[in-house]
């Protein structure tokens, strides 16, 4: 029995088996450098982030502030624009009172150069209508609500 004892005690290996946590492994370095560029990669990426996020932001209030000087301009625009019709159609009155003596003619032939752009405008408004395409988007719109209204009913 005592012998036994003792073949168990030469029997056990002197080293731990390189499984266990104690033990020095070569991919332990390794590991610990992986861990280290992916910290670097972390930090990097959040600093990305943070530059990319700044750089949004700077950008959109650019972008805002042209929007609103151009919201402005536009306006100006279509102040003097307003501001030549008015005059040019005050012209056109004065000449045709000066030429006819009535104020009926000459309010009659104000009228209608106001038709006349109106229904100008109007055109032109119908024309870029066309070139949107919204009349082909809402008719598609109502040719799908109307056949999936017809397949509720057809259960």
């Amino acid at each position: 029995m005592v012998e036994a004892k003792a073949d168990k005690e030469t029997a056990k290996p002197s080293e731990p088996p390189p499984e266990s946590p104690g033990a020095e492994s070569p991919s332990g370095p390794v590991l610990l450098e992986l861990f280290d560029l992916l910290q670097v990669i972390w930090q990097s990426w959040g600093q990305r982030t943070r530059t990319l996020h700044q750089l949004v932001r700077a950008e959109s209030q650019l972008n805002l502030r042209a929007v609103m000087v151009m919201v402005g301009l536009i306006m100006l625009i279509a102040m003097v624009v307003f501001s030549l019709w008015i005059g040019l159609i005050g012209l056109v009155g004065v000449g045709v009172f000066l030429l006819t003596g009535t104020l009926g003619h000459t309010l009659i032939v104000m009228a209608l150069l106001q038709l006349i752009l109106l229904v100008w405008l109007a055109g032109e408004l119908r024309r870029i209508w066309r070139r949107l395409g919204f009349h082909r988007t809402a008719s598609l719109l109502s040719s799908s609500t109307q056949l999936s209204g017809r397949g509720k009913h057809c259960d």
